[in-house]
């Protein structure tokens, strides 16, 4: 028994450098090797000096993290702006609505222009515009420096938007794709981070 205890302690001394502990819902798991993390692909987040500023870049890179994101409609755009509020919501994502609030008829500028602002600002990182067909939305947001928004109606123009467009608002028509179609864009939009490469220089030549 004496000899068991030892050999516990010899593993604790020699492997406590190693130990990963993992608080799930008050449950505390321990793993003696951080392979089990790697397997996983789970982000490791290194405090900074400041822990209130986190770095805009890691926050796009990491979809563990949450962001600021600006939302704005028209009429024709309320209830998919909804049902991605909701979304981004519980995935733990601020939003900030610029509106409109019903279905009621709007020009849609009044409440697009906003949502382009506040990301060309810095005040969220990503924007996202809801119309009827979205193209209006895409143009309003456009004209707004330092925006790049793409029109999206499938995973692939979502993902390719973020890839090789740097893309930080999307426009989509509710009267073009389903629900379920626009929800996947946004998960897409979220989690996809910017290729860089070849395609830094071709950016510039947008701005």
């Amino acid at each position: 028994m004496t000899g068991g205890r030892r050999n516990l302690r010899n593993i604790g001394r020699t492997n406590i450098d190693r130990i990963v502990c993992v608080n799930f819902g008050g449950f505390l798991f321990l793993s003696f090797s951080f392979r089990l993390f790697r397997s996983f692909r789970l982000p490791f987040v290194i405090p900074s000096k400041n822990p209130s500023r986190i770095d805009t870049a890691a926050k796009l890179k990491n979809p563990f993290l949450s962001m600021k994101i600006a939302l704005g409609s028209d009429h024709a755009g309320f209830v998919y702006k909804e049902k991605v509020k909701a979304l981004l919501l519980s995935l733990g994502h601020e939003v900030k609505d610029c509106g409109t609030n019903s279905e009621a008829p709007v020009p849609y500028p009044q409440y697009i222009r906003p949502a382009a602002q506040a990301v060309a600002s810095g005040e969220c990182e990503r924007g996202i515009v809801f119309g009827g067909s979205g193209n209006g939305e895409a143009m309003v947001a456009n004209k707004v420096k330092g925006v790049r928004c793409a029109y999206v109606w499938n995973s692939q123009t979502a993902e390719l938007g973020r890839k090789h467009n740097d893309a930080n608002v999307i426009a989509i028509g509710g009267r073009m794709i389903s629900e379920y179609i626009a929800l996947e864009c946004v998960r897409i939009f979220l989690d996809t981070a910017f290729e860089g490469g070849r395609h830094i220089e071709r950016i510039k030549e947008i701005e």
